[in-house]
C-alpha cells in the first residue's frame, strides 16, 4: 500500500486517520449537532447523562462545549432548564431562598456538568447578570430581595445595589428602611463623573513580546463556512475549528478600558468619556481580520464608533494609522495617543499598545 504522505502529495489533500484523533472529531462533531438540532430539554437530558457517564471527559468535548457554551441549557435552583447564565453556588440548598437568586443558580443535579462548562461563582456575580432579563417588565425589589443582596457573600454587593437604585427599582421606603441613601451619591449613570483614563506602563517588555510571539506562532485563523446562514469560525493551528465568539473579545477590551473607580463604566478611546456598557461598542483595528487576536479590539462610544468604522474604509488612512501603531516609540508612558486622522487620536494604555504593535510587527 502506497504510504499516506504519497497519497496526500498525488491528490492534494488531507487523508483522515481512524485514529483516536479522528474519533474524537467524529464525536465532537455529533455533539455539536446535538446541541444545535435540538430542543433545550432533550439537550440537557443528553448532557447531563453524557458527563455522568464520562462520554464528554473521554472525548476530550471541553473545547467544543466552550464555544456553545451561550446554547447548552442547565437547571436553575427553580426547577427551570433553560439557556441563560447560571452560576456554581457554594451555600447550602436555601441559603439564598428569594426567586431573583433560586433562578441565577445551577442546581445540584447539574452542578458537575456547570463546572465542566466553567460556569462562574455566584459571589462574583455584577448587576449585568442578575438583572431580570426573562421578564417583559423589570419589577421593584422586595424587602427579602435586598436583605439577600446585601449581603458581604456577594464580592460586588454594592454595585448591584446601585443597579438597582439606578434603574428606580428600590422604592424610596426600602431605601430608608435599609439605610441605602449612598446609592444616590456618585450615580454611575452620571457620565459627566470626571474619572481617570486608565494607565499601564509596560513592566516587562521582553515577557510582553514573548508571549505575544508564542501567540502568533499557534494564532487562530478566522475563517467563513457555510450553515444555515455564514457564520465566523476560528481555525486553530491543528485544523479544530470553533466557533468564533466576541463576547471574550468584548469582555476583555471593556475591562482593560474600565476607570478604576467601577467596571460598570468603560472609557471612549476616541472622545475619552465613560459611558455604560450597552453605549459601548468594541471594533477591530483590521478592516477584515485574517486572524483571530481579541488584543487588537478597541473601545468607542456609539459616535465614535460609526466615525470610526467609515475612516476605517479608506484604505489609506487606515495603513497611516497602522503605521503610527507600529513605528511609536513606547517608553515609560502609562498611555498613549495615536494620531487617525486631522485631529483625531485614539488613546491606549502603554500595555495594550504594545501588545498591538508586536502583533502588527509580526505579520
Amino acid at each position: 500500500m502506497l504510504p499516506k504522505h504519497v497519497c496526500e502529495k498525488i491528490f492534494n489533500v488531507y487523508i483522515n486517520e481512524m485514529n483516536e484523533i479522528w474519533e474524537h472529531n467524529r464525536y465532537n462533531q455529533r455533539l455539536e449537532k446535538l446541541i444545535n438540532e435540538n430542543d433545550k430539554e432533550y439537550i440537557y437530558r443528553e448532557l447531563l447523562y453524557k458527563y455522568n457517564s464520562g462520554e464528554l471527559q473521554k472525548h476530550n468535548s471541553y473545547s467544543t462545549l466552550l464555544a456553545l457554551k451561550d446554547r447548552i441549557p442547565l437547571k436553575n435552583q427553580l426547577g427551570k432548564v433553560n439557556c441563560t447564565k447560571l452560576f456554581l453556588c457554594d451555600q447550602r440548598i436555601g441559603y439564598f431562598y428569594v426567586e431573583i437568586l433560586q433562578r441565577l443558580i445551577v442546581n445540584k443535579e447539574c452542578e458537575g456538568l456547570a463546572r465542566y462548562i466553567n460556569c462562574g461563582e455566584l459571589r462574583n456575580i455584577h448587576y449585568e447578570d442578575i438583572k431580570r432579563q426573562d421578564t417583559d417588565e423589570d419589577e421593584p425589589l422586595t424587602a427579602d430581595d435586598i436583605e439577600q443582596l446585601n449581603n458581604s457573600y456577594f464580592v460586588n454587593s454594592e454595585e448591584i445595589l446601585r443597579g438597582f437604585y439606578r434603574d428606580e427599582l428600590i422604592s424610596d421606603n426600602l431605601l430608608e428602611r435599609y439605610n441605602l441613601g449612598y446609592l444616590s451619591f456618585h450615580s454611575q449613570n452620571d457620565e459627566t463623573e470626571n474619572y481617570t483614563f486608565p494607565e499601564k506602563p509596560v513592566k516587562n517588555r521582553y515577557f510582553l513580546i514573548h508571549n505575544i510571539r508564542n501567540m502568533f506562532e499557534n494564532k487562530s485563523e478566522i475563517i467563513s463556512e457555510p450553515e444555515t446562514r455564514m457564520v465566523q469560525k476560528i481555525k486553530t493551528k491543528n485544523g479544530e475549528k470553533i466557533c468564533l465568539d466576541n463576547k471574550e473579545a468584548r469582555q476583555s477590551a471593556l475591562k482593560n478600558y474600565a476607570p478604576e473607580e467601577t467596571e460598570m463604566l468603560c472609557f471612549c478611546q476616541i472622545c475619552r468619556k465613560t459611558k455604560t456598557h450597552k453605549l459601548i461598542e468594541v471594533n477591530n483595528l483590521e478592516k477584515e481580520p485574517k486572524y483571530y487576536f481579541p488584543q487588537m479590539r478597541i473601545t468607542l462610544c456609539l459616535d465614535c464608533s460609526k466615525y470610526f468604522e467609515a475612516l476605517r474604509e479608506n484604505d489609506s488612512k487606515r495603513e497611516k494609522y497602522i503605521e503610527a501603531i507600529k513605528n511609536v516609540n513606547i517608553q515609560n508612558q502609562g498611555k498613549i495617543d495615536i494620531p487617525i486622522d486631522q485631529d483625531t487620536t485614539l488613546t491606549f494604555t502603554a500595555t495594550h499598545l504594545a501588545e498591538i504593535q508586536e502583533i502588527l510587527k509580526l505579520m
